[in-house]
């Protein structure tokens, strides 16, 4: 059997427990997290908790930031431990209320997982359940049952039919690229992403050339 092993990132963060609740050492960035986990011999995957290393907002940087350190993204962990409403218990407790929100975590946990597309746990399920494509298929019966967010569906309907008018798709595209260009610093990065501040949160992004696919392919066709 090839056996693969996996760690939660929390565990090359700084350490903390009742006593020093901040933490024995610095607060350390996700990419800190991932150089120390490169040093564990026959480590392939990383876990992430949803709403503390990865959220609606920067799911795709998070998985490309796992990947280029060489791993997989191995789980999506719900969050129902760290808070104290938890402390008599998530799924069994017996305030409705908090009942709820743990199975509303889970959800989230379990929407990102999915949007991520990282398939790791259907290429290591014994039974071979294809579990991303149902967990895709999940979201789409939320959405066509109205129980998606309303700015997601609207988000959603919005891009397509914005998608459906190539003409006005790349008259707003070139001037969204321009206008990322022109958030970017000296360094060619982008430290607060506009209105979306989110994305920024953990990270700088690289700035793009500040013209289209469209426009650089039509360029190079022209050269």
């Amino acid at each position: 059997m090839n056996r693969k092993y996996s760690a939660v990132a929390v565990v090359f963060a700084n350490c903390a427990d009742r006593y020093v609740l901040q933490g024995y050492t610095e607060s350390r960035t996700f990419d800190q997290m991932l150089a120390d986990a490169q040093q564990v011999e026959g480590l392939t995957g990383i876990e992430v908790i949803g709403g503390w290393h990865i959220n609606d907002q920067n799911q795709h940087a998070v998985v490309k930031q796992i990947h280029d350190a060489g791993f997989q993204l191995a789980c999506v962990i719900p969050e129902i431990w760290a808070n104290p409403k938890w402390g008599w218990g998530t799924l069994a407790a017996t305030d409705p209320g908090i009942r709820r929100d743990a199975i509303d975590r889970i959800k989230v946990a379990m929407d990102l997982a999915a949007s991520t597309g990282c398939n790791q746990c259907g290429s290591v399920c014994p039974v071979n359940i294809p579990l991303p494509a149902l967990m895709h298929r999940l979201r789409e019966i939320q959405d066509e049952r109205g129980l998606r967010p309303w700015r997601e569906r609207f988000a959603l309907r919005g891009w397509g039919w914005l998608a459906a008018r190539p003409g006005l798709y790349r008259w707003l595209t070139r001037r969204a690229a321009r206008y990322l260009r022109w958030l970017a610093d000296d360094s060619g990065r982008i430290r607060v992403l506009g209105l979306a501040p989110g994305w920024s949160d953990g990270r700088d992004l690289p700035a793009p050339p500040g013209r289209t696919f469209h426009e650089l392919y039509a360029a190079r066709k022209r050269a």
